[in-house]
């Protein structure tokens, strides 16, 4: 730079100066001044000692650490740095003025800034995180466009967006009114993305279980009969979906780090209010939207498809009719569909099960390899931002190799821990809590004191950056004791002492005089009295220091801190010490805690779900398996694509495991759905016709809106979409092959047989005349055809079984017999009795 001044020219005069042999000799220069500033630098001073080869005010960020190693001549990462001032200048005008910063941004050459402080990184990173809640907002379009394209009508759309909508401020003032959370982070706003895709699947739900009740229904049947039997179904339905997520997303309240637990309660309301609003909205507009249906409406307000509903005309009144359309077999083709893929899963069901069990292997494997994060730093924002290229190059640089930062540790007297703020608002801070028992003024305290400095700077973990108030407080009574004419400070209150011991009436006063003579900010004192006192110390860690490096130091410091407790008189003895390294530390293990806990909270919880929802032992062992494998291949997945358990995966995680268990759960209310002794398959082929076009069209929503967050800058948005687009990949995968083949194998042809054996012999109310009655009053129904049958049993062809036809088993329970319930699905399915779809003419001519 010297050299360079002497030249009086252009940039271009200088390149052109600059030829190989100034070139080689400049290196060389370099290359000296390196290895000396190196070699000198004194590590406790952070200066280096007297140098020949270097200028006065050479700096080693010029050149990074492999400069000048193994031969090495070249240099990879270079900086500078000039003054700032934003005293006539807003931060957001200043980071406006910093885009417009020449970065080179050649192949060769890249530019990056950044400020000494984290303010620039701050604001961009605000600026991003705000442009990319607009981009989570915008995909609720695709919500309501799912919604629109499902139910084919703008007014069931229109309901169910207002669902979604209110459940919003609802939830809000659960969390605020009721649960009194001030705090309301950024996060939160990601509860936006989970109301609308939890919302749209209740709405798929409860319209899917309406059609098909329509469908079913005989000709007279009216608005109030279809209510009667589709909503409380699908009330159920989603209920059991609803509490399941609910406790997943409260289970992370478990978590003490306020943005987690805030953002848990916010999303486990916004689940709940969606619930109690699909209910109160949704259910009544499907009764009104029926009755415009059954009042022949035509208005594409009501049905875009601007034709009374295909799906009021009655399926017996087309086949009298001798219609040779599709139409006229009661299948739509979204079930035809589904029966056509549960065949296939039915017939390879015993090499899907083996496929699956080896991918669990495998995915469990690697799911136990997910890794801590090797350092604590979160960084907000994208790694190709220049701003975080800055924070990562500035790493090489010599200078970080020399002057390594260390983390500050405060041994404290005369406090106790505790938090007096609001303890889920970070904006309140908290008072100091005074240690009522603290009392250093007797002599064996204050020797105790004096020597407690050399005894914790003599370990090998921590690293003494001042002297302590109270050595430094004992060599000014030495130097003033020998003085002719001491300060008054102390021949005013130190009583003459040379050293430590002070008599303990003037120690207060005398090391007060002290720290007000030298403005030493260690020693606090109240009325005349030392309350506080307060060491600091360093350890060698760093904000990218990993987990068990940290974890090891602060070991090592809590143990010597207990040791010299134990050791300590009486008023100073409820010593502890404290860092930011040690809470940013402990964060991280407690989002790890918090992974696993709420995981298995989760779990736990859907299992009961399960079994007092099914009666079933199998289908609750088989559901808590499949939401195993769908956790288990998901972490699998995320470890594959390089990411660690760390702060933002952590949240991601909680995420995870709401939503892995509604697909399972909705399969597993399904296929308990019939009573008495009804085979596993045809069990199992009813759950994936019946719900699978709701799981579906949920999984398609959150899907398509998962991939538009794709699209977000910041990495937290990024991750998030990721997990979702995983998580609901391998729902279906989980739910649709491996639940599905597990219940085809081994479901329970009377799922509740257990649990109605054991409830009657502990209530003893079942008696076979009450059998006989109810199935007398059953048959002398004056609606036989809605009492006999749910909507969805006479949709998928269940109901064809003659009540004749049915008998009692050992236990008393009605059991159909195969070949008529295999009859039965074979004419209403048009299937062979092997189970595949037959549309042949011949076939609806014989019917």
């Amino acid at each position: 730079r010297q050299k360079m001044r002497t030249y009086d020219t252009s940039c271009e005069d200088l390149m052109e100066l600059y030829t190989s042999t100034v070139q080689e000799n400049f290196t060389d220069e370099l290359l000296s001044c390196t290895d000396e500033y190196s070699r000198e630098f004194n590590e406790t001073t952070g200066i280096p000692g007297d140098m020949e080869a270097c200028p006065f005010d050479y700096l080693p960020n010029v050149v990074d650490t492999n400069f000048g190693k193994d031969g090495n001549r070249n240099v990879r990462y270079t900086s500078s740095f000039f003054h700032t001032t934003s005293d006539d200048i807003e931060p957001l005008d200043f980071y406006d003025f910093y885009k417009s910063f020449d970065k080179a941004n050649s192949e060769t050459l890249f530019g990056a800034y950044n400020f000494e402080s984290s303010d620039l990184t701050d604001m961009a990173s605000e600026l991003a995180s705000n442009a990319d809640v607009n981009i989570a907002l915008a995909s609720l379009g695709l919500t309501i466009i799912a919604l629109l394209i499902h139910n084919k009508s703008p007014w069931l759309c229109l309901m169910g967006f207002l669902q979604i909508i209110v459940a919003i401020p609802l939830a809000y003032f659960g969390y605020s009114v009721v649960a009194g959370i001030e705090f309301f982070p950024l996060l939160n706003l990601i509860g936006l993305f989970v109301a609308s895709a939890i919302g749209a699947d209740d709405i798929f739900v409860a319209v899917d279980k309406w059609n098909n009740a329509r469908i079913a229904s005989p000709n007279e049947a009216t608005t109030e009969d279809i209510a009667e039997i589709a909503l409380p179904d699908a009330a159920g339905a989603m209920f059991l979906t609803t509490i399941t997520t609910s406790v997943a997303f409260l289970a992370t309240c478990i978590c003490p780090i306020t943005p987690i637990l805030c953002f848990a309660v916010y999303c486990g309301l916004l689940v709940l209010f969606n619930y109690i609003l699909n209910i109160l909205i949704v259910f009544p507009a499907l009764c009104q939207w029926d009755t415009w249906q059954q009042n022949g409406s035509t208005s594409r307000f009501v049905d875009l498809r601007n034709k009374k509903n295909n799906t009021t005309e009655k399926a017996d009144d087309e086949m009298e009719e001798g219609l040779d359309d599709k139409t006229s077999i009661k299948i739509e083709r979204k079930h035809r569909i589904l029966l056509r893929i549960f065949n296939q899963i039915d017939k390879f069901r015993w090499p899907l099960l083996v496929a699956c069990l080896v991918v669990a292997g495998v995915c469990l494997y690697f799911a136990l390899q997910f890794p801590l994060p090797e350092s604590m730093d979160v960084r907000l924002l994208p790694a190709s931002d220049p701003l975080e290229l800055h924070n990562v190059w500035k790493d090489n640089l010599l200078n970080m190799d020399l002057w390594k930062p260390v983390a500050m540790v405060y041994v404290l007297f005369g406090l106790d821990t505790g938090d007096t703020g609001a303890e889920n608002n970070p904006d309140s801070l908290s008072k100091l809590l005074l240690d009522d028992t603290f009392n250093p003024s007797s002599e064996g305290a204050q020797l105790y004191l004096r020597d407690f400095c050399d005894s914790l700077f003599g370990q090998d973990f921590a690293i003494q950056l001042d002297m302590c108030a109270i050595n430094e407080f004992e060599i000014w009574l030495e130097d003033q004791s020998s003085l002719v004419t001491p300060s008054t400070a102390y021949s005013d209150n130190c009583n003459a002492a040379a050293a430590l011991p002070v008599p303990e009436s003037a120690f207060d006063s005398c090391i007060i005089a002290w720290s007000k003579e030298t403005v030493n900010i260690s020693v606090l004192q109240e009325n005349g009295k030392v309350r506080v006192l307060i060491i600091t110390g360093a350890v060698d860690l760093q904000v990218k220091s990993s987990l068990g490096e940290i974890g090891t130091m602060w070991d090592d410091f809590e143990a010597h801190i207990e040791d010299q407790s134990s050791l300590a008189p009486e008023g100073v003895n409820k010593f502890y010490h404290a860092s930011f390294m040690w809470w940013y530390w402990d964060g991280s293990v407690q989002m790890t805690k918090t992974a696993t806990g709420s995981g298995l909270i989760t779990l736990g919880f859907a299992s009961l779900v399960v079994i007092f929802s099914s009666k079933s032992l199998v289908l609750t062992l088989v559901s808590t398996v499949t939401i195993f494998f769908i956790l288990i291949a998901s972490s699998a997945t995320l470890v594959g694509l390089g990411w660690e358990l760390g702060f933002l995966e952590s949240i991601c995680f909680s995420i995870l495991i709401g939503i892995s268990c509604d697909f399972v759960i909705h399969f597993c209310h399904a296929y308990k759905h019939f009573e008495g002794n009804i085979d596993s398959q045809l069990r199992a082929r009813f759950a994936v016709v019946d719900m699978g076009p709701s799981i579906l069209a949920a999984a398609a929503t959150t899907i398509s809106a998962a991939s538009v967050m794709l699209f977000c800058t910041t990495p937290f948005f990024t991750k998030f979409a990721t997990v979702l687009f995983v998580t609901i990949i391998y729902a279906i995968i989980g739910s649709f092959i491996f639940y599905i083949v597990l219940v085809d194998l081994f479901g329970p042809a009377e799922p509740t047989k257990m649990f109605d054996l054991c409830w009657k012999s502990i209530v003893r109310k079942k008696e076979d005349e009450e059998i006989v009655k109810n199935d007398s009053s059953l048959v002398a129904s004056t609606r036989p055809s809605m009492i006999r049958r749910s909507s969805v049993k006479r949709t998928y062809g269940f109901d064809e079984i003659d009540f004749d036809e049915i008998e009692k088993d050992n236990n008393g329970n009605r059991q159909s017999k195969r070949a008529s319930l295999a009859q039965s699905i074979s004419i209403k399915y048009f299937l062979d009795l092997d189970g595949s779809v037959d549309d042949s003419e011949e076939e609806k001519s014989n019917l």
